[in-house]
């Protein structure tokens, strides 16, 4: 397959379709190896953070019928905000429905970068086209 992006997509430092979050971090998004549940699509996705190291999962899965790979970044990012809205600095766990979305050690990551995060993700849903797959 092959994938053409135009920004905010852009392909990032693991060769993988991705935003830029900030100076030096990345989110990617790519098809998981895994089937998917009932026909859905499952995305691999992976946090770069400059000097720590890459936390990946593969437990992203489209809404009913088959997802791309645009929709797939647009509700990862959505899902990255929602992580950071349960996030608070200075207590010992998270809190709120959304506080297990992803792996602990993302909270402070996404609690400092949430208003490029959102950003990003609104970025992905307006352009159309930015990740075409042929």
């Amino acid at each position: 397959m092959t994938l053409t992006l135009k920004p905010p997509l852009l392909i990032a430092p693991n060769l993988e379709a991705g935003v830029q979050i900030g100076k030096d971090s990345w989110v990617t998004i790519k098809y998981a190896k895994r089937p998917g549940r009932e026909h859905r699509t499952r995305y691999r996705w992976t946090v770069l953070r400059s000097g720590q190291d890459a936390v990946t999962g593969d437990d992203l899965q489209s809404g009913c019928g088959k997802g791309s790979l645009q929709k797939g970044m647009s509700d990862l990012l959505c899902f990255l905000s929602s992580f950071a809205e349960a996030w608070r600095p200075g207590r010992e766990k998270y809190e709120g429905d959304n506080s297990e979305l992803f792996p602990t050690e993302l909270g402070w990551w996404t609690y400092h970068n949430s208003e490029e995060i959102s950003m990003a993700q609104m970025e992905v849903e307006e352009t159309e086209d930015c990740i075409v797959e042929s």
